[in-house]
């Protein structure tokens, strides 16, 4: 498996923003981590963003989000996360190719 170095400016965006105040916001820095988390090893964001998600799950984009003690500290963990990622790792090159449809729903 190779490595490249992250570029710092890459995770700027999702550690250094402060929390949002609307569901909309939530949703696309939650979606922005999960993007990351395919490529971080050794993380298990899907633990750590399970609490946001489901304090977002169905409410409307445009709904304002309040949060309690517990949901921003589970926001500075995830922050934290990111932050102190020093790689990302590429899968190795098989020369193969997969077909995605079949774990598709």
């Amino acid at each position: 498996m190779g490595t490249l170095r992250a570029s710092p400016h890459r995770f700027a965006t999702l550690t250094a923003c402060s929390p949002l105040e609307r569901v909309s916001g939530l949703k696309s820095f939650i979606g922005g981590v999960k993007v990351l988390s395919r490529v971080i090893p050794g993380h298990r964001y899907a633990s750590l963003i399970a609490p946001l998600f489901t304090a977002i799950a169905g409410r409307g984009s445009h709904d304002h989000f309040n949060w309690s003690e517990e949901l921003f500290a589970t926001f500075q963990s995830v922050q934290t996360a990111i932050s102190s990622t020093k790689s990302i790792y590429l899968p190795p090159s098989s020369g193969h190719f997969v077909d995605c449809n079949r774990w598709c729903c």
